[in-house]
């Protein structure tokens, strides 16, 4: 092998060692249960004797039960009930065994049965708090499902599952969503009044403020309420606001659900709670922290890559879909200089045929830029920090220079069958999955070797 062409693999091999490692690295670094024990240090029941209820759900539950039990522990108190319902599969280490914790398994990102009784535990532990600490991540929409009075669980699984495929931004999934909930919107707030609520929340959520088009329109984080669709915060929006989401992205539901919507809260909880857009009674009683969020793992992957002695590049979150990320990210490779990383959050979409194979976000992403090319000294990492990619079995897909060409059609066909995650595991693409116990959206990691 002549000293250039050494040079080139030595290059390529860097970077393939690089991209993953950064994205993995920055995915460990957030430590969730550490962050909700710092959080909770100063926490005082409203007497010595007012019953404790620890209520938490979503991806990250477990890991931020963890760390409010270790808080209370060290205040010398202790939560009379403590209720945790988290997806199948999340690491529950140290509360699976624990008789004080009831611990509840759910699906997602459809709910089930089980999303039913998990919503329903933690709605009756609320009702007999003196003090609730709330935990809410990504994925407590559909582990806590509680459909207001008219509507069917399966009624609420064919709606969530239309709102998804259409590509509706999860902001308007989760405004349908708490508007058709007797949870989500403050229900589990309302549910423990008059006690007071200290809620954490682990932030999977970003919102696009319009702007320029493309992959330069500002995003920022969501709001508490569009975590998990806010079950422990109180809900600025109305019925109205959702009834013009799902005119939106599913029309033909309006004549179906239309009328809850159009309902007031309390008609729709059959419970006399409120009727303004926000309730003050329920935002006077809460005290609410986001402890995490995309931008931590944006700046927990520019620190990884920094140890390893790249320039770094942090670029602005991104909304937008697979494909116009792909183009962006096969141009923006080409003129990365030798050395750099470049990283990102992102929650990309994907609008979704009825017929299709598996497959995730981030492994169509990294496989559509594949396809459009790269320098074969420059990797892109796409990784699901929840380590669950959509249906791919996979956390996402590492791919580095240029496709193969006997590998290039039988790529197109695998994205145009939507079936990306079969054909990134066929052919050793993939990155191994298994989830992670928290939920940040996607990182992104795109790497020139020096």
């Amino acid at each position: 092998m002549s000293g250039g062409a050494a040079a080139r693999t030595s290059a390529v091999a860097a970077a393939r060692t690089s991209a993953v490692a950064i994205a993995r690295e920055a995915i460990g670094a957030i430590d969730v249960e550490a962050r909700v024990r710092e959080s909770l240090a100063s926490i005082a029941p409203v007497t010595a004797t007012a019953p404790i209820v620890v209520a938490a759900v979503g991806k990250a539950a477990p890991a931020m039960t963890r760390g409010a039990l270790a808080a209370l522990s060290s205040l010398a108190l202790e939560a009379t009930r403590t209720v945790v319902v988290t997806a199948d599969g999340t690491d529950a280490r140290g509360l699976d065994a624990d008789p004080r914790v009831r611990l509840l398994r759910a699906a997602h990102p459809i709910p089930d049965a089980r999303s039913v009784a998990g919503a329903d535990a933690l709605l009756e532990a609320a009702r007999g708090a003196g003090t609730l600490i709330a935990l809410v991540s990504g994925g407590a929409s559909a582990l806590a499902c509680a459909p207001v009075h008219g509507l069917s669980l399966a009624d609420k699984q064919a709606l969530v599952a239309a709102l998804l495929d259409a590509g509706a931004p999860i902001t308007d999934v989760n405004l349908v969503r708490r508007h058709l909930s007797r949870i989500k919107g403050g229900g589990l707030a309302r549910a423990a009044a008059p006690a007071p609520v200290h809620a954490r929340i682990v932030s999977d959520v970003l919102v696009s403020l319009g702007g320029a088009g493309g992959v330069d329109r500002d995003v920022v984080g969501g709001a508490p309420i569009d975590i998990g669709s806010g079950p422990a915060v109180a809900d600025p929006t109305s019925g109205d606001d959702a009834r013009a989401a799902l005119a939106r992205w599913a029309p033909s539901w309006l004549p179906r659900v239309g009328d809850l919507l159009s309902a007031s809260r309390s008609e729709r909880d059959a419970a006399p709670l409120r009727d303004a857009r926000i309730d003050t009674r329920i935002d006077a009683r809460i005290e609410a922290r986001v402890v995490a969020s995309p931008f931590d793992l944006a700046e927990a992957a520019a620190e990884a890559a920094r140890a390893r002695g790249l320039q770094v590049i942090v670029e602005r979150p991104s909304l937008d879909r697979v494909d116009d990320l792909a183009v962006w990210y096969a141009a923006r490779a080409r003129g990365l200089a030798p050395g750099t990383a470049l990283v990102r959050v992102a929650e990309p979409s994907v609008p979704l045929p009825a017929q299709r194979g598996a497959g995730g976000r981030a492994g169509r992403l990294a496989l559509a830029t594949w396809v459009l090319g790269l320098p074969d000294d420059v990797e892109l990492a796409c990784v699901a920090s929840d380590g669950v990619d959509g249906s791919s079995r996979a956390a996402g897909a590492c791919v580095r220079g240029g496709i193969p060409g006997a590998l290039r059609d039988a790529a197109r066909a695998a994205l145009e069958r939507y079936d990306d995650g079969a054909f990134l595991a066929q052919i050793g693409r993939a990155v191994a999955g298994a989830p992670s116990g928290t939920n940040l959206l996607d990182v992104h990691v795109l790497v020139r070797g020096s």
